[in-house]
């Protein structure tokens, strides 16, 4: 598994799987196993939620390719650029230069950078203007549902998945404490009737 020049020899990787006996904690503290099994029983949801994300993400991706390559083809020529500049506008980092570049249109606003030089793959179409008010409702669109709407729908899905794994884990509590007290009757009675 590990050559013998690879940096990592057979006594650390001992020493990193030694590692795993904190995880016997997780049985003894309740509270760290309900968050635990929340985790894991999210997974499968968040997975469902996430490929949803990437295909709306995609529309949208495909969506800017159409409207905005013509007049922005630095962020909107390939799809590769699109979808990396739709991720800029859900997660709010300089959308609003996008927007600028759509509305206004890429030879009256231009590409520069922090400190106004020009940067810029490829030229700008002079013939095309912006968009308007159809780029400023795409933009504000795509930062509704991407950026506010689907990362509470994920909150949403792994709050459920805990409400879920807490009522689990306490009615396994509960479920114990009535085995225990129909043993304890049980061994009342006498012990030729409790059995394994």
């Amino acid at each position: 598994m590990f050559a013998p020049g690879d940096g990592i020899g057979g006594l650390t990787f001992l020493r990193l799987l030694r590692l795993l006996r904190v995880m016997r904690m997780l049985n003894s503290l309740p509270a760290l196993r309900s968050v635990t099994q929340s985790l894991i029983l999210a997974f499968a949801n968040v997975g469902w939620v996430m490929l949803m994300m990437l295909l709306i993400n995609f529309v949208f991706a495909v969506m800017a390719c159409l409207f905005f390559a013509r007049n922005d083809p630095q962020h909107f020529k390939r799809l590769s650029s699109s979808v990396m500049s739709i991720w800029m506008v859900e997660t709010f980092d300089a959308w609003e230069e996008l927007l600028y570049i759509n509305m206004y249109g890429c030879s009256n606003w231009g590409y520069v950078d922090l400190y106004g030089h020009r940067i810029q793959r490829y030229e700008c179409n002079k013939e095309d203007g912006g968009l308007g008010w159809l780029a400023a409702i795409f933009f504000v669109f795509v930062c509704v549902i991407g950026g506010l709407i689907m990362p509470t729908v994920l909150i949403g899905v792994i709050s459920v998945a805990f409400e879920e794994s807490t009522f689990r884990i306490k009615e396994e509590k509960k479920e114990r404490r009535c085995v225990a007290k129909v043993i304890a009757t049980a061994r009342q009675w006498g012990e030729e009737y409790v059995d394994e």
